[in-house]
């Protein structure tokens, strides 16, 4: 059975005990009601995570032994970055939640010709990516970075893979991409409610992204995102072991 985790962003590596206040001290006293000699995981959100031991638990503070120190605890072993425009009411939200679950390192909110959405919560798609982290067993949290046009996320294009996901004539069924082992990073690029434009399309075969379809039904944007993003995560894990 999986121990409970924690966030602490300033998770001491090194110390052999540590204070926990804030909102974790919240959780494990009064929501979890953990008590002396129990265990959890505490996760920095950037790759490390120790096992503590609760020694003490106060009105102000817990106090706790820490143990083993892992790197990369339930990561994937190459980055995936998801670009994904902005979409409207929730639904971007409940992306970011998957996501984090799926193991994507940075996501990407695009403006796009076709987005309708203009605006960004960015501290509440915080907190769902904390939640997240903490529920599936991961110890980085994933970078959201702030709304972004297409054209400008297109100069700064990356190595590695780009799946620019379209139904295109020209694009590739997504099962025929992992047929062999990954070797490189990975961008999964997802369009709006209304698709790419022809004018995105064009840029994106120039810029020689892998056009790739997901199927013959008509797929909503978050559909497309999770469909895609859990394709990618297994064949990163499992091509790697």
């Amino acid at each position: 059975m999986s121990l409970e985790q924690i966030y602490l962003p300033d998770l001491d590596l090194d110390a052999p005990s540590l204070k926990i206040t804030g909102p974790e001290l919240h959780h494990l006293r009064t929501v979890r009601r953990f008590g002396p000699g129990e265990q959890v995981v505490a996760v920095s959100g950037n790759g490390h995570a120790r096992t503590l031991t609760l020694d003490t638990i106060e009105k102000d503070a817990v106090y706790a032994r820490a143990g083993e120190l892992r790197a990369e605890a339930g990561e994937l072993p190459l980055p995936v970055t998801l670009c994904v425009a902005n979409l409207k009411s929730d639904h971007l939200e409940w992306v970011v939640e998957k996501a984090t679950e799926l193991g994507v390192w940075q996501i990407v909110p695009l403006l796009t010709d076709h987005t309708v959405k203009k605006g960004l919560r960015p501290e509440r798609l915080q907190r769902i990516a904390i939640s997240a982290l903490k529920q599936s067993g991961r110890s980085r949290l994933p970078v959201i970075e702030d709304l972004t046009p297409f054209p400008v996320m297109l100069q700064t294009l990356t190595a590695g893979e780009h799946w620019f996901c379209m139904a295109a004539p020209d694009a590739r069924p997504v099962a025929a991409l992992t047929t062999e082992p990954a070797k490189a990073s990975l961008t999964v690029w997802i369009g709006p409610e209304g698709d790419w434009s022809e004018a995105e399309y064009a840029q994106a075969k120039a810029r020689g992204m892998t056009l790739v379809h997901l199927g013959s039904r008509r797929l909503r944007a978050e559909t497309a995102a999770i469909t895609t993003l859990s394709t990618a995560s297994q064949w990163i894990e499992f091509s790697n072991k």
